[in-house]
């Protein structure tokens, strides 16, 4: 099938392309920012201007056609080869002499902020990082007062007065030692339900968000240990027969050959993880070039999250 570029709305490849990494229609709207039924949309005028379906559903999400596989590739290297063109038509000069501040979650600690640094070592060796973790409970006010250049993590009922944007979406695994009992059985939901755990829990927020989600739906695991770090969690591991529920993005900076990782039993819901920033301090060019650089690193992460 002969398509016709100049009449090609050639914005269908950038939602291509995200149905191509989410392989579920909700997460690739959120990703590019658009709503579901835009995004249902998109993918009708997709199957029409290409002559096929492109995506079947099934149980794990949806899966590419054929067809889907074999422009996969051009797609990509064709939007990768059209935004380095526009990076350099609108690029930000780097930060020199200049001190950037983040708030980041503990988890956007381990997940983030390393991959941050060597970018900043790598293209603004002048500038410089100061991080703090980041509390859903002052978030805005240091967003407010420009205490913090960026705030970066599971931010719920962010106001509309802060810019923000999706970095990637994470979601909860179940994380075990690779001799633990239940790492050679499936983790059925009556295993998982009996299984002593180690949660990961600050003592200013409560609840983490798997924590509310089964207990508004099935009740409370069996939580036997509760720390405030996640740095602690593979000695725990290791040295004892608890599990734990954590962050994918987390699970995938353990070693793979002491841990291994399952899907939890339950339809646990998804984090959108996102960067904030004062918009009144949008045009600043140190924080354009920092949303800019966290954003890279966002896709970095949402690759090695949909790969693995």
């Amino acid at each position: 099938m002969s398509v016709n570029i100049g009449s090609f709305d050639l914005r269908l490849l950038v939602v291509l392309e995200a149905l191509l990494i989410e392989k579920n229609l909700t997460r690739a709207a959120r990703r590019i920012g658009m709503s579901q039924p835009a995004m249902s949309n998109a993918l009708k005028r997709l199957r029409s201007s290409l002559g096929d379906q492109l995506f079947v559903r099934t149980v794990q999400g949806l899966r590419p056609t054929p067809k889907a596989i074999e422009i996969s590739g051009p797609v990509s290297n064709a939007l990768l080869y059209l935004r380095e063109a526009l990076e350099k038509a609108t690029a930000v000069e780097e930060p020199k002499d200049v001190t950037l501040s983040v708030a980041v979650s503990e988890q956007m600690m381990i997940a983030i902020i390393p991959k941050l640094i060597a970018e900043m070592r790598h293209h603004a060796p002048g500038g410089k990082l100061q991080t703090r973790i980041k509390s859903n409970l002052t978030v805005q006010s240091e967003l407010d007062l420009a205490e913090v250049d960026l705030a970066i993590g599971f931010i719920p009922r962010l106001p509309k007065r802060f810019g923000h944007e999706c970095l990637f979406i994470d979601k909860y695994v179940c994380v075990m030692r690779h001799d633990h009992p239940l790492a050679k059985r499936p983790l059925t939901r009556k295993r998982f339900d009996s299984a002593a755990q180690v949660a990961v829990r600050s003592i200013w927020e409560g609840g983490t968000q798997i924590d509310r989600y089964l207990h508004k739906f099935r009740g409370e695991r069996k939580v036997v240990v509760n720390v405030s770090q996640f740095q602690s969690l593979p000695k725990i591991l290791t040295d004892s027969d608890v599990i734990t529920c954590i962050p994918k993005s987390i699970a995938l900076s353990m070693d793979r050959s002491l841990f291994q990782i399952a899907d939890i039993p339950y339809e646990v819901p998804e984090m959108p993880i996102v960067s904030a920033w004062n918009s009144t301090r949008r045009r600043h060019p140190a924080v354009m070039w920092l949303r800019n650089t966290v954003r890279g690193v966002g896709l970095q992460v949402s690759s090695e999250l949909g790969s693995r």
